[in-house]
């Protein structure tokens, strides 16, 4: 028998028997929606993080630092009292700083500062948020900074402020502080004058400055994820000469995070690992968009695994729908099994029959729960979208989302792999009684009323 006429009578088969087809293609359609819905809701978190990981890091920045050791959470009241995380195992010396820099690959380094500071502008004064640094020469190499409206600093009497920055202190168009100037006093906090465990602004008396600086704005940059000042830049030369002054008033037992960092600039992206390899060699940790990006993927791999796991269970289950329908479906058709026996058919016809008939089984239940999947999950990501933005609305950074937070994404890998899973079950269902119908000889078949 030809397969063309193999599967004409399987789908004619399956035509007599809809109330049967359809009770058995649903449980693989439900199997394959909750295998599709959420695996495919994880890789639209992870495509959505990792555009985002790009978009905000440099495709050829290295960030170094020395391994951590000490225990990452608490768990009791009395550990988590004076919990500070894990701790830098050495400081990155200055001759390896000299030897990175040295490298043929490397383009540009730089110790990145970082100051909590006060902020007046505008007849209002912020805290709580920093000041960051990056060098000046380093705005074409690192493309990282996203300004929306003026231009880089050329000296250290300038400064580029994030547009959150500006809308705490009441430009609601930011663009109107550009060439206006803003007061900047570093602080340290001298915890034992704090009043309280929490505190929504730091008590004046707590606030230790050491420097003051009136710089123009020429630059205002996107304000990052909850960022609290993240892209507050000025000069790694004005950094420097606050950071001396920080030096002298540093108390004993807070960390200087500018002795454990190092930020590295490769001349091309592709020089990414190599330089990264180089480095770990000497002993320390080093993070990158790419392996921030791998690290993600290996995550997400694991989790949608889990994921899966809810809808193989399902489809097990369907298996055995499919096999007990099968059965009867052979019950049922003995005379036929008998007549095509008699005129000439063979067992592996038979078996091809029932075989087909499962294929087309898998094949239905999937696209019908793919499908649905991709309706359900676009219904899902349209919801959440509007409940985070409406709950959310006063947040700078969620009312700036363009389109959807999170959308559903059904790669062809995941298309064609979920019908293939669904066939599989299906046939191995299937085999069982298939095997059975083809064995049958045509006197048995026949005398079956």
């Amino acid at each position: 028998m030809r397969i063309k006429n193999a599967i004409k009578l399987a789908f004619k088969d399956l035509g007599r028997s809809k109330k049967n087809t359809i009770l058995s293609s649903t449980g693989i359609a439900i199997g394959i929606f909750l295998i599709v819905l959420m695996v495919s809701l994880g890789e639209g978190i992870r495509t959505r993080l990792a555009e985002s990981i790009r978009e905000i890091t440099s495709l050829n920045l290295i960030k170094v630092s020395p391994p951590y050791e000490g225990p990452s959470t608490c768990f009791s009241e009395e550990e988590c009292k004076d919990f500070e995380g894990p701790s830098p195992t050495k400081e990155i010396l200055k001759e390896d700083e000299e030897q990175i820099k040295n490298f043929p690959e490397v383009e540009y380094i730089w110790r990145p500062y970082r100051f909590q500071v006060e902020y007046s502008l505008n007849e209002k004064k912020i805290d709580f948020y920093v000041l960051s640094s990056l060098p000046k020469e380093s705005f074409d190499i690192t493309k990282v900074v996203n300004l929306i409206a003026g231009k880089p600093y050329q000296n250290n009497r300038e400064i580029i402020i994030e547009e959150n920055t500006l809308k705490e202190v009441g430009f609601k168009d930011p663009g109107n502080a550009l060439g206006k100037e803003v007061i900047v006093k570093p602080y340290i906090v001298e915890k034992s004058l704090l009043e309280g465990e929490y505190y929504e602004e730091i008590p004046q008396k707590a606030k230790k400055y050491y420097d003051e600086r009136k710089l123009k704005i020429v630059g205002i940059s996107k304000s990052s994820f909850l960022s609290l000042g993240d892209n507050n830049l000025v000069d790694i030369s004005l950094a420097e000469n606050i950071y001396k002054k920080y030096l002298k008033v540093k108390p004993e037992n807070e960390v200087d995070s500018s002795l454990y960092n190092l930020n590295v600039i490769v001349k091309d992206p592709e020089d990414v690992k190599v330089v990264s390899d180089k480095i770990k060699n000497m002993g320390y940790e080093v993070e990158s968009a790419e392996s921030t990006i791998q690290m993600l993927n290996s995550g997400f791999r694991s989790v949608n695994l889990i994921l899966a796991t809810f809808g193989i269970v399902v489809l097990i289950t369907s298996a055995i729908g499919i096999a007990n329908t099968m059965y009867i479906l052979v019950l049922k058709r003995k005379r036929e099994i008998g007549i095509l026996k008699a005129i000439g058919a063979k067992n592996k016809d038979v078996l091809s029959i029932y075989l087909f008939e499962a294929v087309l089984i898998g094949i239905f239940g999937a696209i019908v729960g793919i499908f649905t999947a991709w309706i359900v999950g676009n219904g899902l990501s349209i919801a959440i979208t509007e409940i985070v933005k409406s709950q959310m609305k006063n947040m700078p950074f969620i009312s700036e989302i363009k389109g959807r937070i999170l959308s559903p994404y059904i790669s062809l890998r995941l298309f064609f792999g979920t019908i293939l899973i669904a066939v599989f079950f299906s046939v191995i269902a299937a085999r069982r009684p298939a095997k059975q119908a083809a064995k049958m000889t045509p006197v048995e078949a026949l005398r079956y009323e």
